[in-house]
């Protein structure tokens, strides 16, 4: 699924979703024994219930409540899901969203989660784009003993990994000196400190498979809290007359969260890094640009859309060319204008590169508003796609807690909300398309030209013209390329894992784009 952080939506949002539910609750209300002058009775527990059980019950009501309401798939909702029910919430969780669609061969929802924050140390902070890491990319595989390899696929600068001297192509094997596995390989995610060391793979004589080498190198990682810079690799190449922009984008993160209708001090800090960025391109003339999403699993909707006006022609830019468009549930739909279901380019944009082609590198950790980006380009300029299929993530997503869904949106305070203040849901509340009707990619967006990532592990530094997927994309500027044949992406004896941090969630929309003051998500 794709998360998608457009444009601000209309107060007349949070007029008609808080005029709607407070029809409904009065109605469920006039319903009832119409006895009580309580606005909000409480029929207290139901005899013979564990506290635990008392508990679920109470986050399974505010999941069930909230996704009848909110959730794009919200006419789906198995009928034997109850409200009242007191199993495991994340279990009760599962048969509301993961539901397989025979006949589009596929999960319906892959992405939406529940969580109790509580308990999650992986909870996001104040600061949504604060994280707490090590500052690279990993790509995950593991060998016929179950042994974990993480090839690092690029590395943040200023990060705990680069200043350990960490680079791309690395290959990490042993974590404190142990062999890694699938008990404790996340940890090189979410961890706070250790050592790893290194191998390189080298063939086996008279076989096809290959054996690791240590290296005999260490290195000494410390997990710091800070919100990386995404832009971890830039440059221009010259060919012939051609001046060409490599950029590679690592997640769309927030530049538009707002306190009293102003920026916050960090989302104007990164909105002016954006501009930056592209500023320095146009100001050295690039014709092209080559924008690297192999590793960017996606982010916030209006990040996307604002870079997609940075790139697109300016003949986009007058207001109201569409760039995507929303698909809510019905009754979104009814109550939602176009212009609050459409998302616009940006007309005052601060740099425009006025670009007729853009060559988009894609892997299948490319999702959510990458996706949005590549699609959304295509009815106005040339897109060309180069590498492996997206991951196919077409959906919107905010993070609905309980004091958000009852307070904020249905403006009913509760005084039974605080066992269970700290549980989320990171729900899709729509799909998108683009201005040609273009949506559903649930298998991912096939490229034009397919090249496959790593090639027998074996990875040129970001922007290296000999890099396979660069190298296309510079032929296909020069015209000499052609559709290219996929080269196999793993060595026989290992097997590629799914990594822990990626494409979970969706495209984050921004609260206060879907109904209050709130800032992100």
């Amino acid at each position: 699924m794709i998360g998608i952080n457009m444009k601000t939506m209309s107060e007349n949002l949070l007029k008609v979703l808080s005029l709607l539910l407070v029809m409904i609750a009065l109605a469920a209300t006039m319903n009832a024994c119409g006895k009580s002058d309580d606005p909000d009775p409480d029929p207290g527990p139901e005899p013979g219930l564990s506290q635990e059980e008392l508990l679920n019950q109470k986050v399974n009501t505010f999941t069930v409540e909230s996704m009848k309401k909110l959730y794009v798939w919200n006419k789906e909702i198995p009928s034997t899901v109850d409200s009242k029910s007191t199993e495991d919430p994340k279990t009760l969780f599962e048969k509301i969203c993961r539901r397989y669609n025979v006949n589009q061969d596929n999960w319906i929802d892959r992405w939406s989660s529940l969580k109790n924050n509580a308990e999650d140390t992986r909870a996001s902070m104040d600061d949504v784009d604060v994280e707490k890491g090590f500052g690279y990319g990993l790509s995950f595989y593991i060998d016929e003993q179950n042994h974990i390899f993480a090839v690092v696929m690029y590395v943040t600068p200023d990060s705990p990994a680069a200043q350990a001297g960490l680079v791309r192509g690395d290959i990490i094997h042993k974590m404190n000196g142990n062999y890694m596995t699938t008990n404790n390989y996340t940890d090189l995610y979410y961890g706070t400190s250790f050592k790893v060391s290194t191998v390189y793979f080298q063939l086996i004589p008279g076989t096809n498979n290959y054996a690791a080498v240590e290296t005999g190198k260490e290195y000494t990682l410390q997990a710091v809290s800070k919100s990386f810079d995404p832009f971890v690799a830039q440059k221009v190449i010259t060919r012939g007359t051609k001046k060409i922009g490599y950029l590679c984008y690592t997640r769309f993160v927030d530049i538009n969260s707002k306190t009293n209708n102003q920026l916050t001090a960090g989302a104007q800090e990164r909105k002016q890094r954006m501009i930056s960025v592209f500023q320095n391109f146009k100001n050295q003339g690039i014709t092209d640009l080559i924008l690297d999403l192999r590793y960017n699993p996606g982010g916030y909707a209006e990040t996307s859309r604002y870079l997609s006006s940075i790139l697109a022609p300016s003949s986009v830019l007058n207001g109201k060319t569409v760039f995507l468009k929303e698909l809510w549930n019905e009754e979104f739909t009814k109550t939602l204008s176009e212009d609050e279901r459409t998302q616009y380019f940006e007309k005052n944009v601060a740099v425009n590169l006025n670009l007729n082609n853009v060559y988009m590198l894609t892997t299948g950790s490319t999702a959510s508003a990458s996706e949005a980006t590549l699609i959304g380009l295509m009815p106005y300029m040339n897109v060309h796609q180069i590498g492996e299929t997206t991951h196919g993530k077409y959906c919107g997503a905010i993070s609905v807690s309980p004091e958000y869904y009852y307070h904020d949106l249905l403006n009913q305070p509760k005084t039974d909300i605080q066992e269970i203040k700290d549980w989320e849901i990171e729900m899709m509340i729509f799909r998108f398309a683009n201005n040609n009707g273009y949506t559903d990619f649930v298998n991912g967006i096939e490229p034009d030209h397919k090249i496959a990532e790593t090639r027998n592990y074996w990875l040129k530094p970001l922007g290296d013209e000999n890099d396979p997927l660069v190298a296309e994309a510079l032929n296909l500027i020069s015209g000499i390329a052609t559709k290219s044949v996929p080269q196999t992406t793993t060595i026989p004896g290992f097997e590629r894992l799914s990594g822990p941090e990626s494409v979970s969630g969706g495209m984050i929309k921004q609260k206060h784009e879907f109904s209050t003051g709130t800032d992100y998500k």
